[in-house]
């Protein structure tokens, strides 16, 4: 009976141990999506801009 006693409170200890884990994982999965959006969207910004010049110059009457 004592070495029930003894695995409950191992995973007692493991359990309170493990508290606030999926507050972290949740916190590190936003900041990864919002870094990736963020990402994106300079990279579309920055190809929409260089599409731009590129069709300005294009277009450009200069012989």
């Amino acid at each position: 009976m004592r070495q029930a006693g003894n695995i409950l409170a191992m995973t007692k200890c493991f359990m309170q141990s493990r508290r606030g884990q999926a507050m972290v994982e949740y916190a590190i999965t936003a900041a990864i999506v919002t870094t990736m959006v963020l990402i994106v969207s300079i990279l579309l910004y920055t190809f929409r801009e260089q599409s731009y010049r590129v069709v300005e110059l294009v277009a450009s009457e200069y012989p």
